[in-house]
């Protein structure tokens, strides 16, 4: 189709959103553009986790997947995922930098054929998504009640609380918002951090509260525990495995091994569309659903936006809110408050329309690798 003459890495810095503001300070991102000979530019960014720079993502893009992209011809792609899923399954290749190469690919081999990525990966992509709101920690409940419903009446149709650090605050904030939102779809993310008995806790208040799911009550990787709270909670969803290692084929051992009812999954923790689409497979061929967690930048939202329309079987979206604070180098297309729903762009790629004077204010560090 098309060969890639150069890729360009660039850091950014700017102000983070609330969620981890705290905990991380200031965010960089880090970008990958991957160029042709006549200019058609994939373009791909992520967060970069743990208040590292944008080095802990770019070091790996400049000196490891770069190096192999420059001169690929973009029909090579699935073989060239195949060699960097092996690397990150053998040699602990980082799965964000992998990620970041495989949505920018995706990106340029739908502006080289003219469609979106959802047409590509599907006959009849839906033409719009819904989405919950994932919202901030708070140590204030009435702030974090405000914030449930504000994200409502923009449209959003459920409501995610994360676990703070205060599980009895953060269930009278759930108390809360259930009082003020009766209709809204509740969810508890617990990144982790619970016991067996504080889990079954939060589990049976959300079943009280009519909640849709609990996310990630324990790590990854306990099928046993996670199995057992699926049991003891009949009537309220288990999802999990979305921060896990082992890529696409580890998903499928989850989907199999009966500790879900959803594995969750995005473009940015899966190892980019490729690998997120795989799993969404793997669980629909299981009769599963899948859950959508967000992507954490305007690039791995939009993914997201075009997986989700091409996947059979999800139809929601995850954004961290507010929306605007994590999506400022490219725009998402706006929450329709009526219906609900995002318009799915339909134009070639992801459908981006990256922000220039935004890019070039923040850009920290910028350097391009060429044949």
């Amino acid at each position: 189709m098309a060969v890639i003459e150069s890729i360009d890495v660039v850091g950014l810095e700017y102000e983070a959103g609330p969620l981890n503001r705290d905990r991380w300070g200031d965010r960089e991102q880090a970008c990958m553009l991957a160029i042709t000979a006549g200019g058609q530019t994939g373009y791909a960014m992520s967060r970069c986790n743990l208040g590292l720079d944008w080095r802990s993502i770019g070091t790996w893009l400049l000196g490891h997947i770069g190096p192999q992209l420059v001169g690929l011809d973009t029909d090579d792609h699935a073989a060239f995922y195949a060699r960097m899923l092996r690397d990150y399954s053998t040699q602990f290749l980082p799965v964000f930098p992998l990620s970041v190469a495989d949505v920018a690919l995706w990106d340029l081999r739908g502006l080289l054929e003219g469609r979106s990525v959802a047409r590509m990966l599907a006959e009849e992509p839906a033409a719009t998504v819904r989405a919950y709101a994932s919202i901030p920690r708070f140590s204030d409940v009435e702030a974090g009640v405000a914030a449930a419903v504000e994200q409502d009446a923009a449209g959003f149709r459920g409501i995610k609380v994360h676990f703070s650090g205060d599980l009895e605050r953060d269930l009278v904030l759930s108390r809360r918002i259930r009082e003020e939102l009766p209709h809204t779809e509740l969810s508890f993310d617990a990144a982790n951090e619970l016991s067996y008995d504080d889990a079954l806790h939060v589990g049976r208040v959300y079943v009280e509260l009519g909640g849709e799911w609990l996310e990630e009550p324990f790590a990854a990787y306990d099928f046993d525990t996670n199995a057992r709270l699926r049991r003891d909670l009949p009537g309220l969803a288990i999802v999990g495995f979305e921060t896990a290692p082992g890529g696409p084929r580890a998903a499928e051992l989850a989907i199999r091994s009966g500790a879900f009812d959803y594995i969750e999954i995005d473009c940015l923790w899966k190892g980019g569309i490729s690998g997120a689409f795989q799993v969404a497979q793997a669980a629909a061929a299981h009769g599963q659903r899948v859950a959508i967690h967000h992507g954490g930048s305007p690039s791995m939202n939009l993914a997201n936006i075009q997986l989700v329309a091409a996947a059979g079987n999800v139809d929601t979206i995850g954004l961290t809110t507010p929306v605007l604070d994590y999506n400022r180098a490219a725009a998402i297309p706006p929450l329709d408050p009526e219906s609900g729903t995002i318009l799915v762009p339909d134009g070639p790629g992801l459908g981006q329309q990256i922000d220039g004077d935004f890019v070039r204010m923040h850009e920290i560090a910028r350097t391009r690798i060429t044949r």
